[in-house]
């Protein structure tokens, strides 16, 4: 079985990238479950900062899922990704390269599309987050608070993928790569 290249540069249909997502992100959600199973972790407190933490490490877990498939077991591809016949490439169609898969994992998707969670954690270990939350139904502080902890730059990037020809993110702008389309030859 081979990929025939000659199809290669055809941006991945947008329904193939989110479903290749939602597949990605049941078998996170399940391998996380299985971890915190067998460690017999389990969430005590349901504060805010305990969300928010489970956040960050459940996108962290995400990413090595992603850095491991992607990079040593199906080379530019995770399970989702191989389902849906799209792959990752660079922009120039090469292959994707550890260094890039790492600068679109975590500087792209951990560090910039879910940068309201890294606000949230800041403002919750100043204690401003607790200020900010405790004010009640105050217009002002809902509004401080919504903006924060929605993932508006997720949501710019989804868009972002809905409107460019070639279906980019954030995350692929910043890498440099971009999510194609491939037939198999049999």
């Amino acid at each position: 079985m081979q990929i025939e290249s000659q199809n290669i540069a055809t941006p991945a249909k947008i329904l193939n990238r989110i479903f290749a997502f939602f597949i990605d992100s049941i078998i996170v959600y399940l391998l996380v479950l299985l971890i915190k199973e067998f460690f017999s972790l389990e969430n005590v407190s349901n504060s805010t900062m305990s969300q928010i933490k489970n956040d960050i490490n459940t996108s962290l877990f995400f990413a090595f899922y992603s850095i491991i498939f992607s990079s040593f077991i199906f080379k530019g591809q995770t399970i989702g990704k191989k389902i849906m016949h799209i792959i990752i490439v660079k922009e120039q169609n090469d292959k994707i390269d550890f260094l890039t898969l790492l600068n679109r994992e975590i500087l792209g998707k951990i560090f910039i599309e879910r940068i309201n969670l890294w606000i949230l954690l800041i403002l919750s270990n100043t204690n401003l987050l607790e200020n900010i939350t405790s004010k009640g139904n105050n217009p002002l502080f809902l509004v401080v608070w919504y903006i924060i902890s929605l993932p508006l730059v997720m949501f710019v990037s989804f868009v972002m993928m809905l409107h460019t020809k070639e279906h980019l993110t954030i995350h692929d702008r910043i890498s440099k790569t971009k999510v194609v389309s491939y037939t198999i030859k049999e």
